[in-house]
């Protein structure tokens, strides 16, 4: 009792350190059986998985690749399509490495007469020298004069052929020969030519012993405008003069003071062989002796200044030159 007593604190500590070994042991048995219990969960994962369709595989590498894009083929001067089989390999080689057919690449492949680079931007073939002749948008002129030409050869309203023989100088609505110019009592003043004529409701203007138009009505009209120079109003006589052309039966409005314009629309067309001017009208037709053909005018806007001819069933649209 007497060591117990004297030795008491280092009895204790021994048996603490007794008490921590056995934990650390412990604690270490329970780890290694965890791992050993993770491994046989793996172990017995794999093994029900372990199946493999290996068809899926063999089918996979058997199946064609994704083709590759288009390459420019006129981009890179050091590459080419072989004028034969037609593979892509080095340009200017003497041979094609692929057919072993002997290739000489110019600016005409195919010695057509229109370049590889004119052909391929228009979707021709330009290892085919046939295509020269062909026509694909049926207008009449082969591609070898369209690239000539500088013209789309798979849009039909170009060239436009009718400028190979004529030039539209103008789209324009003509004066009218006649103005309405004052009220006097009960007659109208008119202008026609350099002579005045007076008339009343009824009567026919005439010109160089020809009736020309017949006075059907007169309306009394005024309106106001603002001057800005006199920062004020004005009114102004805006009365308005309806006559029957003779000739055509069509009647029109002429206002006071103000040029009249025709209803229909006009275009002055030159011959470029002679160099002759003349005025047309809608459905007028123009010989075009190149092609053997005509040219129908279908079409007139004074605004847009636009001129439509149609050559059998394609329509060329034309502006001033």
């Amino acid at each position: 009792m007497k060591i117990l007593s004297e030795h008491w604190e280092k009895l204790l500590l021994g048996v603490i350190v007794i008490i921590a070994l056995l934990v650390i042991l412990m604690s270490i048995s329970g780890e290694a059986e965890q791992l050993e219990f993770n491994k046989a969960n793996k172990a017995g994962a794999i093994a029900e998985d372990t199946t493999i369709d290996y068809s899926k595989v063999v089918n996979r590498a058997k199946a064609t690749a994704k083709a590759p894009e288009e390459r420019e083929i006129f981009s890179h001067g050091w590459l080419q399509y072989c004028t034969n089989c037609k593979k892509l390999h080095k340009a200017f080689s003497e041979k094609c490495p692929e057919c072993g057919a002997t290739v000489n690449y110019k600016k005409d492949s195919d010695g057509d007469g229109i370049d590889n680079a004119w052909e391929k931007k228009h979707k021709l073939d330009w290892t085919n020298p046939a295509d020269g002749n062909l026509d694909p948008d049926g207008d009449k002129i082969t591609n070898i004069e369209e690239f000539k030409r500088d013209s789309d050869p798979q849009n039909p309203s170009d060239p436009n052929i009718v400028l190979d023989e004529y030039t539209l100088i103008d789209v324009f609505r003509p004066k009218r020969h006649v103005e309405f110019v004052n009220v006097a009592g009960e007659s109208l003043s008119f202008r026609i030519g350099r002579m005045s004529q007076f008339k009343k409701i009824g009567e026919v203007i005439n010109y160089k012993k020809k009736d020309l138009y017949k006075i059907e009505n007169f309306a009394k009209k005024t309106t106001n405008i603002f001057v800005k120079a006199l920062n004020s109003t004005k009114k102004v006589d805006i009365s308005e003069a309806t006559l029957t052309d003779l000739e055509t039966g069509e009647v029109f409005t002429l206002v006071k003071g103000k040029p009249g314009f025709a209803s229909h629309v006009e275009a002055k067309i030159a011959n470029k062989q002679d160099g002759k001017e003349a005025i047309y009208k809608k459905n007028d037709k123009l010989p075009l002796k190149k092609f053997d053909t005509e040219a129908v005018i279908i079409g007139l806007d004074d605004k847009s200044k636009e001129c439509i001819f149609a050559v059998g069933n394609i329509k060329y649209i034309t502006k001033p030159e």
